[in-house]
Order: C-alpha cells, then structure tokens, then sequence
C-alpha cells in the first residue's frame, strides 16, 4: 500500500511543475508578443538585452526550463548519482552554449561569468560521475582525491566569479574616478 505521505509528495512535485510549465509559457508568450516590456514588468528583464534577438528576449524562459529540468533530474535520478551528474552536465552545457550564442545580457562580464560558471559546473559534475564510478570499485585513495578536486573545483567557481566581479568594480570605479580627475 503507497502511503499517503508519498502521495503527497507526488501531489506536490507534479504542481510544482505545472506551476513552472504555466509560468514558461507566460513568459514565452509575453516577451514574444512585446517590443518594449512594460514599465511595471521591466524588473523581470532588467539588465536583458532585449532589443538584439528573440533568443536574448527569452533569457528568463530559458533559465526558468534550465532549473525546472534542474528539479525533476534531481527528484527522479534520486539514486542514481551517475546519470544524475550527467544529466546536470548536459544542462550547464546546453545553458553555457545558450549564453555564448545570444549573449542575453547587457553585461558582457555577466555573460562570460555565466559561460565559465556553467563550463567549470560541467566539468566537475562529470567528475562526480568519475567519483561514483571509482567509489563503487572500491578504491579508497583515488575517490578521497577526486572528492577533493571537486571540493577544489567549487572553490575556483566561486573564486573565478568573485574575481570577474571584482575586476568588474575595480573598471566602474576607474571609469568614475577618470571622471571626477
């Protein structure tokens, strides 16, 4: 007998995706449709460069399928850690291709931060799949060192996106100082 706890959980996944899948197609909809997004939405689009191709235009529908694929891959690859890192993999890839083709943003440092955050996240979750494969021969040493090149590739996501943004600021407040001098 399935227990109503489950139930339950099933109940909320499906409507989660629903939900997701009704909010896709609002939005594919709308910035289809519009030119100039309306002053009252323009929070959803700031900083998209809207103006260049449809595929710039849909960035938030692209990113919205991005996390809802990024949900059900977790929820249904649940125990199997494999093909979960290379479904994962698949998604930043297909994402970062994405971003390089349409350059959505306005930022060009947002769109290389996204692209190198996107192709460091593929690599490592490949590792994953390396990790879980060398964990089940049973080889100790070699799975404590991939865990902690994963470990290692997190931290330089984390350090290369910190230093985009601070060669980012570091630009701005040249540019600002050049004025005042």
């Amino acid at each position: 007998m399935i227990k109503k706890e489950f139930l339950v959980k099933i109940l909320h996944f499906k409507a989660k995706i629903l939900i997701n899948l009704f909010l896709i197609m609002l939005f594919y909809s709308y910035l289809s449709k519009k030119g100039k997004v309306t002053k009252t939405l323009s929070v959803l689009v700031e900083g998209i460069d809207n103006n260049f191709r449809q595929g710039s235009k849909q960035y938030f529908t692209v990113l919205l399928i991005k996390k809802t694929l990024f949900i059900i891959n977790l929820v249904l690859l649940q125990g199997l850690f494999a093909a979960q890192s290379l479904t994962t993999g698949c998604l930043s890839g297909v994402f970062a291709c994405y971003i390089a083709i349409y350059k959505p943003l306005k930022n060009n440092y947002e769109n290389m931060k996204i692209v190198s955050t996107e192709l460091l996240i593929l690599l490592n979750v490949i590792l994953f799949s390396v990790y879980d494969i060398i964990k089940f021969n049973q080889d100790k040493n070699l799975a404590e060192l991939l865990g902690w090149i994963n470990v290692g590739g997190f931290t330089l996501i984390l350090i290369f996106t910190l230093a985009i943004d601070i060669y980012k600021q570091l630009q701005n407040q040249y540019q600002k100082d050049k004025k005042v001098f």
